[in-house]
Formats: C-alpha cells, structure tokens, sequence
C-alpha cells in the first residue's frame, strides 16, 4: 500500500520547485523513520528525540556535502530520491546500533560498573562497547562493497546502463551512491551511541 501511494506521491512530489516544501518532505520522512526506530528499540523516553536528532543531523551532512560539491542539484526529484535512501540506511544503522550497545552492555555490565566505581568517567567506562556496536552497524554494507559486482549486482548501474547510459558515468553514480550509504552509516551510528549510551548508565 505504501509503494503504490508513493507511486502516485512521487509524481507530485517531483515536480516542487520550492526548496522549504521540499526540506519538510525530508523533515517528514525522518519523523516516520524515527517513530519506527523508537518503537523497534524503546530505550528511554527521549529515544524519538534522539533518533530524529541523529537521523537529521546524518541527512543534512551526507546531502548538503553532495549538495555543496555540485554532485548533485538541489531538486525535488534528485533530493528526495536520494534522501530516502540516506534515511533508509540511517534508520537501518541506527536499529543495528543501539541493539547492538544494549547486548554489549548488559553482557559487560560487572566490568563498567568496576571502571566506574574505580573513578573512570562514564563515556570511557563504556569505550569498547560504543566501538562494537558502531562497528556492528557498518557489517552490512561493508559487505556490500566487498562484493559488489562479483556478488551483488547494483541496480542503479543496471538501470543506467539498460536506460543507455553510459557503463563509466552508471558505474561512478552507483560509486557515490554505496559511498554515501556508508557515510550516512557511520554518521548516524556515532550519533546514536553519542546520545544514547549515558542512558544505558
């Protein structure tokens, strides 16, 4: 149901040429993702918030570089296109994130309240679990980029290719495109654990 009213969505949606109508859309699709991410893993009260700060903050980096660098235009269809893919990873590398801190801490529980109670601050009581789980996150599209074109074959090189493009110029757009997912990643992990882990505490 979602596709086929975005189907139709889509062919409004690509023809806004006010920048603020097109900015809400994106404020709206991290809105929906951080409701889902805060009813997967409800760790606090706060856990909305947090995860539209960290899925925000990603988007506006990852889209304003490529922005900025003149990758691509600031467009409805190139800007929300490649918005809800940067969201989608964000939301995906937020889940991972958090799931992943809360089995590390729970299973290293006795070792942080003994680096706590010997003096050491809370953040580097809880060092090597925020570095597992940032990791964690990164799993799934590291091992995109191992295999990409020998196990996984892209469809935006497809696309492009099967549309005429040419096999350099489809090859260098899907380059930028797994770059950003794992830029977008990485962001949003470290933002999630920034702002969640004193909650684990």
């Amino acid at each position: 149901m979602q596709l086929m009213l975005l189907g139709f969505v889509l062919l409004y949606l690509f023809e806004i040429e006010d920048k603020f109508i097109v900015i809400a859309v994106l404020l709206f699709m991290c809105a929906f993702a951080s409701y889902t991410a805060s009813s997967r893993e409800k760790l606090h009260k706060y856990t909305f918030l947090n995860a539209f700060i960290s899925l925000t903050l990603s988007l506006a980096i990852v889209l304003g570089s490529l922005v900025l660098l003149n990758i691509i235009k600031f467009e409805a269809k190139d800007i929300i296109t490649l918005g809800g893919i940067i969201v989608g990873n964000a939301l995906n590398s937020y889940v991972l994130a958090l799931n992943r801190l809360k089995s590390e801490v729970k299973k290293d529980k006795d070792l942080i309240e003994s680096k706590v109670a010997l003096g050491d601050t809370i953040k580097n009581a809880y060092s090597n679990e925020i570095k597992v789980s940032i990791k964690a996150s990164l799993i799934p599209i590291i091992n995109n980029l191992q295999t990409v074109g020998v196990v996984l074959i892209p469809g935006i090189t497809t696309g492009m290719i099967l549309a005429g493009a040419n096999p350099i110029d489809a090859v260098s757009f899907q380059l930028v495109i797994m770059f950003m997912i794992l830029a977008i990643s990485l962001i949003s992990s470290i933002f999630d654990i920034l702002l969640s882990y004193k909650y684990l505490a």
